[in-house]
């Protein structure tokens, strides 16, 4: 009688069971890894949108503080001219600002940022030795000053709201003497403007934009920050000379 049953071969046994872990191990090594890249790649989107954000946002509060200085000129702005000359690469002491208001999150003035009087880690030489310059603030103006502004808020009634938030300083340009120190321009038509665009904006209840190091530090370190510089003449100058009357009878400046 003849037996038909196969003949097991030795060591074949649990071969299958094997090969179903080490497939299962690399689909999941497969899956990890597209997790990985995908968060990664939203990640790397996620920065770039608010790095742009910011960017617009810095913009956005030149604009603004162009939209200002139409009508009201540099003097307004400006912080008083020192009379005393500073050597090139040290730090001068900061003018007198025109205005020191909290903002509406009833944060104090960030007057002369990054520069801080008698901060021993201070060794910012940026305009001359003042920081960004003064919060563009006259003192009364509807709207000002333009420290943490989210929502744009015109004199005319006018309300824009950003996606983030600007600050915008306003500083003078500085002179070289004859002994080669340095001095303020004394020229109120000429505006230097530094605007910061910060997004996303987490606002007050972060304390992310108190006058302390701390809170903007950890803010810093979770949003993207854009800070741009630009110079604006005030042609013809609105104070002393006195500001013109465009068509619609309001007076302004003219500014390029």
């Amino acid at each position: 009688m003849r037996d038909d049953r196969p003949v097991r071969r030795g060591g074949d046994e649990g071969f299958a069971l094997i090969m179903a872990i080490l497939s299962l191990m690399l689909l999941t090594f497969l899956g990890l890894t597209l997790a990985a890249s995908t968060s990664t790649e939203l990640q790397i989107a996620t920065n770039y949108r608010w790095s742009k954000q910011a960017y617009y946002n810095a913009e956005a509060g030149i604009e603004v503080a162009r939209y200002y200085l139409r009508s009201m000129g540099g003097t307004a702005i400006l912080p008083d001219t020192r009379t005393a000359a500073w050597a090139a690469g040290s730090t001068a002491s900061p003018a007198t600002p025109r205005a020191s208001r909290t903002d509406v999150w009833g944060y104090a003035s960030r007057n002369f940022e990054p520069r801080r009087v008698g901060s021993t880690s201070n060794c910012d030489t940026l305009g001359g030795g003042v920081g960004y310059g003064a919060i563009f603030d006259d003192g009364s103006t509807f709207g000002l000053p333009l420290q943490n502004i989210s929502l744009i808020r015109l004199p005319t009634g006018e309300q824009f709201q950003l996606n983030g938030a600007f600050t915008v300083w306003a500083r003078r340009g500085v002179t070289v003497d004859p002994g080669g120190n340095l001095r303020d321009d004394p020229d109120d038509r000429n505006v230097i403007l530094v605007s910061e665009g910060v997004a996303p904006f987490l606002g007050a209840a972060q304390g992310d934009v108190g006058d302390t190091d701390t809170g903007r530090t950890f803010m810093r370190a979770n949003r993207a920050v854009h800070v741009m510089e630009t110079v604006v003449k005030i042609t013809p100058p609105c104070k002393p000379s006195g500001p013109q009357t465009n068509q619609t009878g309001k007076e302004s400046c003219d500014l390029p």
